[in-house]
């Protein structure tokens, strides 16, 4: 977080595209004028106000961009689609084999804790915290085995097996800086961003840990989960702590509504990011991906090819679950990369940009950045390892390989196209 720019300024940020859009996640609110930029911020926020007297859109025309949709959107709306783009309830529990396999009870708990649409989310996540405790048809767990059993079944070591088990916190918390293709729809993107962003963790965190409690005290035979071939626990956990499968398809229906606001969160974000590179010509076919349909103000042909792409990436599941997980664990390691590079490049140069910016948290941002890049080195190699030895064809993790592919694959095509083509974005 402490190593974004000052975005009412430095809108070329990489990803970043200015829109008002309509559609369930892009409905349009109007300034409520609420928020005044002589406002002054208390803590690691600076004044709201632009030093230069320039609104972020006559930062964007001075840059040679057209603002060509309205910023709409509060703080409060970002804040959601975090929320919604980090899905934690579903994300947790369709990742929920690598904690049990890498320790147990205790990796699930302490791995969440260490990696520190929303009536569905509340109110799927109460029904199931509810019913699971309440019938726990097969008894319930102590609290000394919820957080502190710890009994590794990857065939790592035990230390490499707890981080192995940190792949499900890393996952489900790997989209909250998609946002950041969303901050050129908000008015102070510098300020209401990182609130978002840092608010959403928090929320998140304790979300995940609701969900991830109440399944540990029902928690069945480790031994029956982890041997499951559909590799996702939580619904034989279900189905045992209300001891009817039919009961557990009811309390899996929010979970799975979840997932299509996910997709459509996703879709949102990434259709974004997809516009702003066409925009500066990045991308085969710029000239269509980068149109704004005029009627609903939305980048609506980035939009089709988002979900195009989202929908060929599942229909992988039905032919190769390997192939499906191997790109899945390579978007978490492409976001962070994403994440690491700027960082990196922060600190690299003596942190300097910092002070330009309105979130400043001085020598804590240092410490963040450097744990930021600590985590980034573990998570990256993490993610291209295989969850559980001995290592089979079909237990193989690839996405190692398919990272390898991208990034072939995009410098073949800066190489033959884009060096004398693509300039990015304007850095003054």
């Amino acid at each position: 977080m402490d190593h974004l720019p000052k975005l009412d300024h430095d809108a070329h940020v990489a990803g970043s595209t200015y829109h008002h859009s309509n559609g369930f996640f892009d409905t349009p609110l109007p300034p409520t004028g609420t928020e005044h930029r002589s406002s002054a911020k208390k803590g690691f926020f600076k004044k709201d106000d632009d030093s230069d007297g320039h609104s972020a859109d006559h930062s964007l025309e001075a840059m040679g961009y057209q603002a060509e949709l309205i910023r709409s959107r509060s703080t409060l709306q970002v804040a959601f689609m975090s929320f919604v783009l980090a899905s934690i309830p579903y994300g947790l529990a369709t990742t929920f084999y690598y904690p049990l396999v890498g320790g147990g009870p205790a990796n699930v708990i302490w791995g969440w804790v260490l990696t520190f649409a929303i009536f569905w989310t509340f109110a799927g996540v109460i029904a199931i915290v509810v019913c699971v405790l309440a019938i726990a048809k097969e008894g319930r767990r102590s609290a000394k085995y919820v957080f502190t059993d710890f009994e590794p079944s990857s065939g790592w070591p035990d230390g490499w097996s707890f981080c192995v088990g940190l792949l499900q916190a890393a996952y489900a918390t790997s989209s909250t800086g998609m946002i950041i293709s969303m901050c050129e729809e908000v008015q102070y993107p510098s300020t209401q961003v990182p609130k978002a962003m840092v608010g959403t963790i928090i929320l998140n965190f304790f979300a995940g840990l609701l969900i991830l409690v109440p399944l540990l005290f029902v928690l069945p035979d480790l031994e029956g989960l982890v041997a499951l071939a559909s590799g996702q626990p939580v619904p034989t956990i279900i189905a045992s702590a209300v001891g009817s499968p039919g009961g557990a398809f009811g309390l899996l229906i929010p979970l799975l509504v979840l997932a299509i606001f996910c997709g459509i969160g996703c879709t949102t974000a990434t259709s974004r990011c997809a516009w702003a590179f066409a925009r500066d010509g990045a991308i085969p076919g710029s000239q269509w991906w980068s149109k704004v349909n005029k009627r609903l103000d939305v980048p609506l042909n980035a939009m089709m090819l988002s979900m195009i792409v989202q929908i060929l990436l599942g229909c992988l599941y039905f032919g190769s679950a390997a192939a499906f997980n191997a790109f899945s664990g390579v978007g978490v390691i492409c976001l962070t990369v994403s994440y690491a590079v700027p960082i990196s490049t922060s600190l690299f140069n003596g942190r300097t940009h910092i002070k330009e910016g309105k979130f400043d948290m001085g020598m804590l941002g240092l410490v963040c950045n450097i744990v930021a890049i600590g985590w980034s080195l573990l998570a990256v190699p993490l993610f291209c390892m295989p969850s559980y030895l001995p290592v089979e064809a079909a237990t193989m993790n690839y996405a190692s390989v398919v990272f390898v592919a991208f990034f072939a694959i995009a410098a073949g095509w800066y190489f033959a196209w884009g060096r004398k083509h693509y300039a990015g974005p304007p850095m003054q």
